[in-house]
């Protein structure tokens, strides 16, 4: 949204354009919700007759967004039907991934995926739909989608030989939060527990702060707050913030070091357990008011698992 309203990207003539959901960010930047939407949405509206419009339909916003749409548009969706959508009660999700099956005009075709969560569902039938729009046929797209093992850093298995298991993401608002979460709850081996790690990065939307704390609490079995990329803030005084939406007092922790947090999550996680680290996802790096520092969640969590294991 920054480049659209900066105009950064106003000499350039895109063919499509794609619009997933609308939900609370870069507050820090735009006035108020409002403004960030009408921003995303003058980008849409931009397309030219010749274009293409992919459009989540489920999105509360979504008649906003076609009226007045020169580019043709392709919708899809997973509670509404679009020019592709989920058939109901077809899908089949755990930890290993999940199967169901996408409607596209009067055909069925039965997608396959490592990927997993409701979230996820949409991010495939939002590349189905645009490869679409691009001419290809679901009979050549489908059996591709189960060789894509996923985005680095985006819900992102860390796997070192340890019997419960570990997630790193790049969630890192409310909305994304939530749905990373409740997705890993839907999914937890009976017994499990829920562990989550994550901080709020500075100089950035601090609204956000007190209801990722309030998310967090409420959907963790147990929750380490930690720094993210504090950048000119206080860590501490960021972390005192998120933890203002926190209505619970027996489930949580601030361990203000990043890699001790991360040690403590994997510590105490037990079979079965389910350890999310969240906020970072694929960044390498983590910024302070006077340096940055090499940081990779995965390569510290791999650490931190191999140095476990070690001393079992």
């Amino acid at each position: 949204s920054h480049s659209i309203a900066q105009k950064r990207i106003a000499e350039l003539d895109f063919n499509s354009g794609i619009f997933t959901n609308f939900s609370p960010d870069h507050l820090d930047y735009h006035r108020d919700l409002e403004e960030y939407f009408q921003t995303k949405r003058s980008f849409l509206q931009s397309l030219p007759e010749k274009g293409q419009a992919i459009l989540n339909i489920d999105d509360k916003r979504y008649e906003e967004i076609v009226e007045g749409m020169k580019a043709k548009v392709f919708s899809y969706g997973v509670k509404r039907q679009g020019d592709i959508f989920l058939k109901r009660h077809s899908v089949d999700l755990s930890l290993k991934g999940m199967k169901f099956l996408v409607c596209v005009k009067d055909e069925e075709y039965l997608v396959e995926s490592s990927l997993i969560g409701e979230y996820n569902i949409y991010n495939i039938l939002c590349a189905i739909c645009f490869c679409l729009s691009e001419g290809f046929s679901p009979k050549a797209i489908v059996p591709l989608l189960k060789e894509f093992s996923g985005v680095p850093g985006r819900l992102e298995r860390i796997e070192c030989g340890q019997d419960f298991l570990v997630f790193v993401d790049y969630a890192h608002t409310e909305d994304a939060l939530r749905n990373v979460l409740r997705t890993m709850r839907s999914i937890l081996p009976a017994g499990g527990r829920l562990i989550s790690i994550f901080g709020c990065g500075g100089d950035r939307d601090r609204q956000k702060r007190p209801v990722m704390g309030k998310v967090g609490s409420e959907l963790s079995d147990l929750l380490i707050l930690t720094s993210d990329n504090p950048r000119t803030e206080d860590p501490e005084e960021i972390l005192k913030e998120v933890a203002k939406g926190i209505e619970r007092r027996d489930n949580y922790q601030i361990i203000l070091d990043r890699r001790e947090a991360i040690r403590k999550g994997i510590e105490v996680a037990r079979t079965g357990d389910v350890v999310v680290i969240a906020g970072k996802g694929h960044e390498k790096y983590q910024v302070f008011k006077d340096t940055i520092i090499p940081f990779d969640d995965r390569e510290v969590v791999r650490e931190e698992i191999k140095a476990l294991l070690r001393r079992r």
